[in-house]
């Protein structure tokens, strides 16, 4: 089912919105690998990793957590005005003279 330009539109306003509070900040997964619950999810030594790459990672400019899903998210709210323009041309009918209808 293809879905008109205007219906497509608030999705991906949703979808960006969902992934910008998805996404944590270096700060945030910091304080979760340093606290009982962190060593508790991934044991007392990988978790003492975590915090020292993630200390790393703060220390080269680091905002955001390194975790896949999170720098997934990251590269795309980075390129969402791409995907705004990229969405309108994909969905968009070519008229005769080549442009948008």
């Amino acid at each position: 089912m293809r879905l008109a330009p205007m219906r497509k539109k608030p999705l991906l306003k949703r979808f960006l919105q969902e992934i910008r509070e998805d996404v944590c900040t270096i700060e945030d997964v910091t304080e979760f690998f340093e606290s009982p619950q962190g060593a508790q999810v991934f044991g007392a030594e990988k978790a003492k990793e975590l915090v020292e790459h993630a200390h790393e990672v703060k220390a080269k400019g680091g905002k955001w957590c390194f975790c896949p899903a999170c720098a997934a998210g990251v590269k795309i709210l980075d390129n969402a005005s791409w995907l705004d323009r990229k969405m309108l041309l994909l969905t968009c009918k070519k008229s005769p003279a080549g442009r948008c209808a």
